[in-house]
């Protein structure tokens, strides 16, 4: 029977250890709270005493903390970090890009192997393919526990770098959270002159299947270097968001999107962007090269 120990019960920790309970695993659970493991006990994991007895357990240790400053607390210590050598990893806390980083090199000089990932769901899809958990660092690794990892939802993974699972998710949910503010603030607009947010919601709605063709579109031409022949010049989109920014002055609107949104075009437009194609604002988006 396949091992595995599961560090951290919060709410994401809890539904992974109970994902692979369903599938008839050995599961060993520990958190710094004992109260938190009751649910599980009762459902068939072992609890252990010591978060050393835990690791013991398994050659896999799937760690869901609040972010890496708490697993560093609890995986940091002298004891813990001879326990897991040889031990695989798989760190599903929050964190950033350099935690990812950082982490990995811990593992590398304590002879773990380490998997760094991040998972783009709520719990209630663990468990089932909506769940993405997106992995970075070692390909080679996540062959290895591709079975265990498919048990929690769809593995994905997207770099050698370890920091790249991070990088992923933070991608998608900033592009997830700009869509949603961007419709909040789009009714605001339309309560303003009297309009339903219906007509709103409708019309983005309608748009939808375009912007996912326009999106592998864009994304390509980034991937090309190539911003010519536009059908709409950054120079158009900025006199249309000059336009956001005077009707949140004329109606009373706080100025915080159309502000951020007219920053972004005045920049382009001042390091020569104008007549090239929307995409062309990666230029101004990337990290600035070392001299």
């Amino acid at each position: 029977m396949k091992k595995v120990t599961v560090i951290g019960l919060g709410l994401m920790g809890s539904a992974l250890a109970e994902a692979f309970l369903k599938k008839q695993l050995a599961v060993t659970v520990w958190n710094r709270s004992a109260a938190r493991a009751e649910r599980l006990k009762a459902q068939g994991a072992h609890v252990a005493a010591t978060i050393e007895e835990a690791i013991a357990a398994s050659d896999v240790v799937v760690v869901s903390l609040s972010n890496y400053a708490a697993a560093d607390e609890v995986l940091g210590g002298e004891a813990t970090s001879r326990a897991l050598k040889g031990k695989t990893l798989i760190q599903l806390s929050s964190g950033t890009t350099k935690d990812g980083r950082d982490a990995a090199e811990w593992a590398q000089q304590h002879g773990v192997k380490y998997l760094d990932g991040a998972i783009l769901a709520y719990t209630q899809h663990i468990g089932s393919s909506a769940a993405q958990i997106l992995l970075s660092g070692s390909e080679e690794i996540l062959r290895q526990q591709k079975e265990l990892l498919e048990v929690l939802g769809t593995p994905l993974f997207v770099s050698e770098s370890p920091g790249g699972a991070a990088a992923l998710d933070c991608a998608v949910l900033i592009s997830s959270m700009c869509s949603m503010m961007s419709l909040f603030y789009g009714i605001a607009v339309c309560e303003s002159e009297g309009v339903a947010a219906e007509h709103l919601v409708s019309l983005v709605n309608a748009f939808l299947p375009l912007h996912g063709v326009l999106n592998i579109e864009m994304a390509e031409r980034i991937r090309k270097d190539s911003f010519g022949s536009p059908q709409a010049t950054v120079r158009t989109w900025a006199g249309a968001a000059k336009h956001f920014v005077e009707i949140a002055h004329e109606n009373g609107l706080p100025c915080d999107v159309p502000d951020m949104i007219g920053g972004v075009m005045e920049r382009a437009l001042q390091e020569g962007l104008g007549e090239l194609e929307i995409s062309s604002l990666i230029k101004i988006m990337r990290a600035k090269q070392s001299q």
